[in-house]
This record gives structure tokens, C-alpha cells and sequence, in this order.
């Protein structure tokens, strides 16, 4: 007989697709909550900014990461909207039409009767500025122009038309001769050259204005502002800390939001900080209560320099291994912060080793809070770059440290600038004695090159002869009937010319 299994109706479903049903719904149901708190996370971010800087933000998001695209365009949508922002509202649905990945994400309305008002309204107030810019040409007051093209440009970025408020700001820089007003311009400009993501025209302005003293000390501080952020994006982490040393955050915050949040402020200045400076210049930092009072919307990065000053070198590793996550959507600040983490890890290791000729790594792994594979690559990187002068005993896991020898080091400057000293009083001797003699100069009759290149000790200082001329690209000179040349840093005759009877 046979024996004969009998399928089951197509209607049953098989167990495994019970499960699978399952499964499936809890992957969309952590899915969903991973998007909703990724939205509330993109929200509270972009909350500490207002402005057009908002929409960049957002822009950078999305091109970024096309996954948080269906997160941040509507957001950006919105705020468009909410602020006026009509040229950006427009650009947002534009670049979803032209963008194939952007295609299928869900939008809110498009307000066509809005945005007609707000374009009809933005021409009529550009037409008015632009008949004054005009005027003021044709009246050629210098002035005039350059108040008329900075208010052309409010008007532009007041509509969200970002391009065309930059190119009204870069005209009235050319027009600005004082340095308040070069200082205004030059401010306009950086700024909306962050939100057309151009670093190569911020970096050009600030750096030529940056330095300029102004009595605006609002639009001052934003000019430090930006300019330590084209600083931050050319690894100049040093200069960095210092622009953001002379900000005063909370006194201008209303303005320096349409830059940089609170949170982000004091991360660039710490990081920076603790990546370059010395002891002693963090130790001021510390004790300066408008710094500490600028950095108390992050607590933990006041008790990073704290734990450093204090040599609690693990905690100051813990906190650099937690500072990725709160600036996951600070794109500019991420690009940098594994070069700054290993910066500061170096100096934490020198600053470990400085007391010590020779160290056991497995001790120094342990308060560090490293691994002893890890401290031991890390030291091997750092000997072969010059940071660390050291001999590691990989057997024993040892290291001696190769330090400089103070006194021999302290005898060979003292050789050296005994030397200079000779050099100088020799030189100086002869100086006295041409003086005394009343010796003129004259241009050598020679073509030998050799004899043309004076020592640079010399040239200096024979050239500053008051009476006598420059010795300057001349090889040997002649003074009263004697024919002199260079010879081993002394001026020495190479003949005697006879002089004629009368």
C-alpha cells in the first residue's frame, strides 16, 4: 500500500509564515520608533539655530544621508514657511522634482497662492532697493551705494533668495572703505557664504577683516565667529580656540544663532583647546568665569579641562569616546573630531610619560583605560612620528624614554651665542676702524660670482654703513688705494694700488 501524505489547503498558513508576519511587525514597529526619535533628535538640533542657516543645515542632512531625507525635508519645508523664507520654500520642491532619490518622499502641500504673495511682495521691495542702488551710482556717492546694496541684500535673505543677497553683500564690501563697514559687509557675506556651503569665500573675506578693529562689537564677534569655523574646516585648530576665546556667547546669542548653537560653540572651543594648548593656557581657561559661564550648557566639557589639569587622564578618554554622539548631525564638527581625538590622546600619553625615564605599558595601559595591544600601536605610531622620544621593550613591555640632556644642550647654546658674540665685536671693531680712517667705497671691477655673495652676517651689517653706501650684491670694495674681498666672514686686502706722483 502507499503511504500518502496529504497537503494542507492553500488557505492554512505554514507555521513559518506566522512567524515571518511576526517578525515583520516588530521590525516596522522599531523602525517607526527609531524614525520618530531620530525626528525629535533632528528637531531639538536644529531648534538651537534660526534663520536661513536652518534650512543648510537640514540640506546637509539629507544630501548626506538620503535615508533622513523623509525626515528633514518636510522640517525644512515648514520652517520655510513658518519664516517667510519663499526662495528656499521653492528651491526645497524644485530639488525634489530633480533629485530621482528625493522622488518618492512624502511632502507636505505645496501653498501655491502663498508663495505667488510672497514672490509678488519680495519683487516689489527688490525693485524699490534696486532703483535706490541705481540712483545712488548715477549720484556717484560712495556711501550711498553701499548702504543701498547692503539693504538690497537684507531684502534678499529676508524672502530666503540666498544667491542673490550674496552677490548685493560682495558689492557693498568693494564699496566699504571704513572698518565698521568692511567689518558689516564682510560679516553678511561669510554668513550666507556658509549657507550656499562656499568655505572658499569665507575664508578669503573673514581672513582679510578678522584682524580690523571696530566699535560694532556685535558684528565683531560674529566675524570671529565665522572666521574660526573656515579656520576649524582648514585644521588651523590652534587659531580656532583662540577667535572663540574673544566671543562672548551669551552677551550676542540672538545674533550668533544664525550661526552656531550654544552646544556647538562650546565643543569647538574646548576640543580645539585642549587638542593645542599649553598647561598654562588651559589653566586660564579654567579660571576665567565668562569662558565657564559660556560653557555651562555642556557641563561635562568643563570637567574635560578639569580632569586633564587635574592628570585624571582616563575620565578625559571616556568623555572624548562620548563626544561623537551628541554632535551626530554637526556634519563640519564629525569631519574633524577623530583627527582632534588623537591629537589630544597623544598629549595625554606625553603628559603621562613626562615624569618618568622608563614606563611599564601594562600600568599605563591600565590608567589610561586602554588596551596594552592598543597603547603599545599607538606608541610605535608615535616614536616613528618624532612625538615621543622612546625605546619600547615589547618582551618586557617596557618603555625608556630618550630624553634631552639639559646641560649639554644648555653648553652648546652658550657655545653659539659666544660665537655670534665674536662675530658681532669683530665686526663691530672694523666698523670703527673704516669710520676712523675716513675710507669711502666703490663698486669692484669683477664679474667672478664667487665674490658676490657676502655673508649674510656681514650684509647686514655693512650695508647699514650711514656714510659709506651698501655693500649689497658686491663681492669686494675698494677704499683708498686697497682692493678688500669676503674671506671666511673678515674682510682681508687683496692688494695695494700704488699711487701716482704728481
Amino acid at each position: 500500500f502507499f503511504l500518502m501524505i496529504r497537503r494542507p489547503p492553500k488557505s492554512t498558513p505554514l507555521y513559518s509564515s506566522a512567524a515571518s508576519e511576526v517578525y515583520k511587525r516588530q521590525q516596522r514597529r522599531v523602525h517607526g520608533d527609531l524614525i520618530l526619535q531620530m525626528d525629535t533628535e533632528i528637531e531639538k538640533y536644529i531648534g538651537a539655530y534660526k534663520g536661513p542657516i536652518v534650512i543648510y543645515k537640514l540640506r546637509q542632512l539629507f544630501m548626506r544621508d538620503p535615508k533622513l531625507a523623509s525626515i528633514c525635508m518636510p522640517l525644512a519645508i515648514k520652517y520655510a514657511r513658518s519664516t517667510g523664507l519663499v526662495g528656499l520654500y521653492e528651491e526645497l520642491y524644485t530639488m525634489q522634482k530633480k533629485v530621482p532619490l528625493l522622488a518618492d518622499i512624502k511632502l507636505p502641500p505645496y501653498e501655491d497662492s502663498w508663495s505667488k504673495g510672497e514672490i509678488s511682495k519680495y519683487k516689489a521691495d527688490a525693485q524699490k532697493k534696486d532703483s535706490d542702488v541705481v540712483k545712488a551710482v548715477s549720484n556717484q556717492m560712495r556711501d550711498a551705494i553701499r548702504v543701498s546694496l547692503m539693504e538690497a541684500g537684507d531684502v534678499d535673505i529676508k524672502y530666503g533668495f540666498i544667491p542673490e543677497g550674496f552677490k548685493h553683500y560682495a558689492k557693498a564690501f568693494e564699496y566699504s572703505r571704513d572698518n565698521n563697514d568692511l567689518i558689516s559687509a564682510g560679516a553678511a557675506v561669510s554668513l550666507t557664504s556658509i549657507c550656499l556651503d562656499n568655505f572658499g569665500f569665507l575664508y578669503r573675506y573673514c581672513e582679510n577683516i578678522a584682524g580690523l578693529p571696530s566699535t560694532i562689537e556685535a558684528k565683531k564677534t560674529l566675524i570671529n565667529c565665522v572666521y574660526a569655523i573656515g579656520l576649524y574646516a582648514n585644521d588651523r585648530f590652534g587659531e580656532v580656540a583662540h577667535r572663540l576665546l574673544e566671543v562672548n556667547y551669551h552677551k550676542f546669542e540672538e545674533d550668533l544663532r544664525k550661526l552656531i548653537s550654544p552646544q556647538d560653540y562650546a565643543y569647538y572651543l574646548v576640543v580645539c583647546a585642549l587638542a593645542t594648548f599649553s598647561r598654562p593656557d588651559l589653566k586660564q581657561i579654567d579660571a576665567n568665569p565668562t569662558i565657564r559661564s559660556n560653557l555651562e550648557v555642556v557641563p561635562e566639557l568643563a570637567g574635560l579641562i578639569g580632569d586633564f589639569l587635574a592628570c585624571n587622564y582616563k575620565s578625559v578618554l571616556d568623555k572624548l569616546d562620548q563626544i561623537k554622539a551628541p554632535n551626530k548631525f554637526n556634519l563640519l564638527f564629525l569631519a574633524k573630531i577623530d583627527q582632534l581625538i588623537r591629537l589630544i590622546m597623544e598629549k595625554v600619553i606625553v603628559q603621562y610619560c613626562l615624569p618618568y625615564k622608563s614606563v611599564d605599558l601594562k600600568i599605563m595601559a591600565t590608567a589610561l583605560g586602554m588596551t596594552l595591544a592598543g597603547l603599545e600601536e599607538n606608541l610605535v605610531i608615535m616614536s616613528a612620528e618624532g612625538t615621543i622620544k622612546a625605546k619600547i621593550d615589547s618582551h618586557n613591555k617596557i618603555m625608556y624614554l630618550r630624553k634631552d640632556d639639559v646641560k649639554a644642550k644648555c653648553f652648546k647654546t652658550m657655545l653659539e651665542n659666544g660665537k655670534k658674540f665674536i662675530q658681532q665685536a669683530t665686526e663691530a671693531l672694523l666698523r670703527m676702524k673704516l669710520t676712523k680712517a675716513g675710507m669711502t667705497l666703490e663698486a669692484p671691477e669683477t664679474d667672478d660670482k664667487a665674490l658676490r655673495q657676502e655673508p649674510d652676517s656681514l650684509r647686514g651689517f655693512l650695508g647699514g654703513f650711514g656714510g659709506f653706501g651698501g655693500f649689497g650684491g658686491f663681492g669686494g670694495f675698494r677704499m683708498e688705494g686697497y682692493q678688500f674681498t669676503w674671506a671666511n666672514n673678515f674682510i682681508i686686502p687683496l692688494e695695494k694700488k700704488k699711487k701716482k706722483k704728481k
